[in-house]
């Protein structure tokens, strides 16, 4: 078994968040403060394709977090 390392975990709990987040996605932009300044900046129609695009990218970050390729700030 692989050991865990930090970068995995964050990386994991990104695309977790992103997965979450696209199968609420209706209540997100309904029921949130952002997500009713995203319906009002881009539309109700566009607003799932732009949440989409956001969170494909979140998920698409958090995989190359998880695998090293991306390397997070160390202070």
């Amino acid at each position: 078994m692989l050991p865990l390392s930090n970068d995995m975990a964050m990386g994991a709990g990104a695309i977790t968040l992103c997965l979450m987040l696209w199968v609420r996605q209706r209540w997100f932009l309904e029921q949130t403060r952002k997500g009713q300044k995203l319906v009002e900046m881009v539309g109700s129609k566009n607003a799932p394709w732009v949440l989409t695009l956001i969170l494909v990218a979140g998920i698409a970050f958090g995989g190359l977090l998880a695998k090293g390729v991306i390397k997070p700030i160390q202070w």
